[in-house]
């Protein structure tokens, strides 16, 4: 995962963007993919010399997903999940 936070931060460094103030929000829907970017993303937070926030936001479809999980992550996090 280090190795991996390097390189997102790399990227972030590089093509600026990230900015101070920024409001970040991750559509987060318990795959590997999104859940892997807002992990990333709220890691980031700690190393990163410009304060973002961050907030994880799902779509329910109404086809009786259980988020509960998602939710728990991202109290884990302290990301707010809408």
């Amino acid at each position: 995962m280090q190795k991996l936070m390097g390189l997102v931060r790399r990227c972030v460094d590089d093509y600026h963007m990230i900015e101070a103030g920024d409001r970040i929000a991750v559509g987060v829907s318990g795959g590997k993919d999104s859940l892997a970017l807002l992990i990333l993303l709220a890691g980031l937070r700690e190393y990163f010399n410009k304060p973002y926030e961050l907030e994880a936001i799902t779509i329910d479809m109404g086809l009786g997903m259980d988020y509960s999980q998602v939710a728990a992550l991202c109290e884990q996090w302290n990301v707010p999940y809408t």
